[in-house]
């Protein structure tokens, strides 16, 4: 049984194309719904980009917003920048 109910959202209906824009969607959900938990976002680098410094700049701003944020990744955890490296997992 889920206890809150799961939204979808199809992120370029919204025009987000990049990692500040889609941390700024990010940040308006959580600011103006308080009972986000949970935040998962698929295919990360095709909404913002290869760059994974400009992915671990995403990663640091998401970490300080009060949900549990997934980002999927498709690259090598050995290329993820050593700043934000700790937090990712393979699977």
């Amino acid at each position: 049984n889920l206890e809150h109910k799961t939204r979808m959202v199809a992120l370029d209906e919204y025009g987000i194309n990049s990692y500040a824009t889609l941390y700024g969607f990010i940040a308006g959900m959580c600011a103006g719904n308080y009972d986000i938990t949970d935040i998962f976002v698929d295919s990360t680098l095709k909404i913002g980009g290869d760059d994974l410094e400009k992915l671990a700049d995403l990663v640091e701003k998401l970490a300080k917003l009060e949900a549990n944020i997934t980002l999927s990744v498709s690259a090598d955890k050995a290329d993820i920048p050593a700043r934000v490296a700790d937090l990712a997992q393979e699977i």
